[in-house]
């Protein structure tokens, strides 16, 4: 790593040891209108413990603890962090963090933003606490030195690569539960089978309380696991696989909207139309149109 352009820019840089170092970036307007950007990167091996504290920043902030320990204060809750935690919170809200004074932390941090930042932090928020612990924080750590790498050295297409390397770790962050789980959990296998069930059955009726029967497992159990494996509430996955046949029908059939919603499971015309237009911006009808070959 070039560290030419690299530099601490806190006021007691000998509280840090050689391998620390801080990146500010200056972003284009293109690419904030685009893409997700790093503001800031760096690493932060501290000699002696070190608070900081902040709120009202515009931007969202990744790090994985990798050696030490110390303690987050997010939200009013308190999480204790060590070697393998990686914490992701949104900077708008009270925050502050210190690491330990017998033992001080050795942190990987990325500050970013971008227009769909706020989604993926609700989508995380939505089934994590803000402190986790994978099984490996290894490629975590490869992730974030991409990125203060091409950064760095100012690499062609820095912007549009620096954003596709921020979703991968958002992306490995928020599935990184469903790939860990242990594959024998009979939770995670009744899900599973439960979502297989409505795979071959989306079309006719399915309620939370005969999938709780059928399955042996309470239906609030049933929408929170289902959310947390899948990333989907179960209502929205039956949609979504409705609106799907529904478009395989409307353009490789000749069948009518009519008979469509009803093979579909909407048995509702209007509430077909409307829920297809809200989902796709267009009717079922100009839909079909659009795909027809002239």
């Amino acid at each position: 790593m070039n560290m030419n352009n690299i530099w601490l820019n806190e006021p007691n840089s000998n509280e840090y040891s050689e391998e620390s170092f801080r990146y500010i970036n200056t972003v284009s307007s293109e690419a904030k209108s685009i893409f997700l950007y790093m503001l800031e990167i760096g690493r932060m091996k501290e000699k002696k413990s070190h608070k900081i504290e902040n709120e009202n920043l515009n931007s969202f902030f990744f790090a994985v603890i990798l050696s030490g320990k110390g303690t987050m204060v997010y939200k009013e809750h308190t999480f204790h962090l060590n070697a393998g935690s990686c914490v992701f919170i949104d900077c708008l809200e009270p925050h502050s963090y210190q690491s330990d004074k017998n033992n001080p932390w050795d942190m990987m941090f990325i500050h970013f933003a971008g227009a769909s930042s706020a989604e993926y932090y609700k989508l995380f928020d939505s089934t994590y606490v803000n402190a986790v612990r994978p099984d490996s924080i290894e490629p975590f750590k490869n992730i974030l030195e991409k990125i203060a790498d091409i950064n760095i050295n100012n690499e062609p297409y820095t912007e549009l690569i620096t954003s596709k390397l921020i979703t991968d770790l958002l992306t490995m962050l928020i599935t990184f539960r469903y790939n860990e789980h242990d594959s024998n959990s009979k939770t995670l296998s009744t899900i599973k089978s439960i979502k297989e069930y409505i795979d071959e059955n989306f079309t006719g009726e399915i309620y939370l309380d005969v999938l709780s029967e059928k399955f042996g497992i309470n239906k609030f159990n049933i929408t929170k696991e289902f959310k947390r494996t899948f990333g989907i509430t179960i209502s929205k996955y039956i949609l979504f696989k409705r609106l799907s046949y529904s478009k395989h029908l409307l353009r490789f059939s000749d069948k009518s909207i009519e008979e469509i919603s009803e093979i579909c499971g909407f048995y509702d015309t209007s509430y077909f139309n409307k829920q297809f237009k809200a989902s796709e911006d267009i009717t079922p009808l100009k839909y079909r149109k659009s795909w027809t070959v002239r």
